[in-house]
């Protein structure tokens, strides 16, 4: 891989706006995951205080 010869240097020379593109995919993936384990966790809770 380029990114593994070059080590971080890419992502240092990177454009600001390429690196928010990445930061907030990750956010919107893991708000998504939280979202999803939301009634999971809601449901565990009821099943077990029941």
């Amino acid at each position: 891989m380029i990114l593994e010869r070059a080590g971080w240097f890419p992502w240092l020379a990177m454009p600001g706006s390429v690196i928010a593109f990445f930061g907030i995919g990750a956010l919107a993936f893991l708000a998504l995951g939280t979202f999803h384990l939301v009634p999971v966790v809601r449901e565990a809770a009821t099943s077990r205080s029941t």
